[in-house]
């Protein structure tokens, strides 16, 4: 995808609105399991600030009709990106 983000203005902030950038696939493993990667690119919206230069990469499984787990992980090559994180979602659909 690629889109342009608008921020607005806050109090005491100077914000550009800038362009932005994702890519990634995704596989079915089975009717319950996915795996997939994605890369974001986003450049800096403060005077001095930092891109956003990172890839996500995740497993998710559908526990049942409502719940469904993912875990992920992360990698930034920029400033404003993480070096490395870990994540866990848990979501319910009502």
């Amino acid at each position: 995808s690629i889109g342009y983000r608008v921020y607005g203005n806050p109090p005491g902030q100077t914000l550009r609105d800038v362009p932005y950038a994702s890519i990634g696939a995704s596989y079915r493993m089975s009717s319950q399991q996915s795996l997939g990667v994605a890369y974001d690119y986003r450049p800096h919206i403060v005077n001095g600030g930092g891109e956003v230069s990172e890839v996500t990469a995740f497993w998710s499984n559908r526990l049942s009709p409502e719940w469904k787990l993912q875990l992920y992980g992360v990698i930034g090559f920029a400033d404003a990106s993480p070096d490395a994180g870990v994540g866990m979602l848990l979501e319910r659909r009502f």
